[in-house]
């Protein structure tokens, strides 16, 4: 009887630990090896860096495409939220790579200016994405709260741009993993299928 409830807490702490560890480390293998590809490709050249930048931002887009088109035609146990997590994770952090390259493209071809406390490389820009994110999150005002300022401050129209883009493809992913997600509840088809 026991070694039954221990196993039982063993199972839903596994389920569960996969649940959440799962999708994170997916997206962050895949921002990883993005980010260090980018940086290769602009250490060779800086067209060759946007070049392949500028593919991983279609690759991605498509990859959001595909999510919207292809996820209401699946069974929800084939993605449920977990699957849902993962992809949107994916989008941010590799959203996130993209136009932190594209900023930092703009700063080092003197196109775009921007200020910080510190010295500008690549690896701060990141850091200014993830901050947006993290600010973007409604009714926390986290940065706020812990007086955490950015990394970073955009100073013209050219550095705002892809701050701004990487702020409606956050919102745009949000919103189709919820929709996707949402349509395909487990019970949700049944009554969709009803009415």
């Amino acid at each position: 009887m026991k070694v039954d409830r221990v196993q039982s807490i063993f199972e839903r702490t596994n389920e569960a630990i996969q649940s959440v560890v799962g999708p994170f480390f997916f997206a962050l293998v895949v921002y990883a090896v993005a980010r260090v590809v980018m940086e290769k490709a602009t250490a060779i050249h800086w067209v060759f860096g946007a070049v392949v930048a500028t593919l991983i931002a279609l690759l991605l887009l498509w990859l959001l495409l595909w999510l919207n088109r292809s996820l209401g035609k699946k069974q929800p146990s084939e993605h449920p939220a977990r699957v849902m997590l993962s992809m949107f994770l994916l989008m941010v952090l590799v959203g996130a790579a993209v136009c932190a390259q594209a900023s930092y493209l703009f700063h080092s071809k003197h196109w775009a200016t921007y200020t910080a406390v510190k010295d500008l490389q690549l690896g701060r820009f990141v850091d200014y994405y993830m901050w947006v994110f993290i600010d973007m999150i409604p009714g926390i005002d986290a940065w706020k709260t812990l007086n955490v300022r950015p990394p970073l401050e955009p100073v013209d129209f050219l550095a705002g741009l892809p701050i701004l883009l990487f702020r409606i493809f956050v919102v745009y992913g949000v919103l189709i993993c919820f929709d996707k997600w949402y349509q395909n509840r487990p019970g949700q088809r049944e009554k969709a299928a009803g009415c």
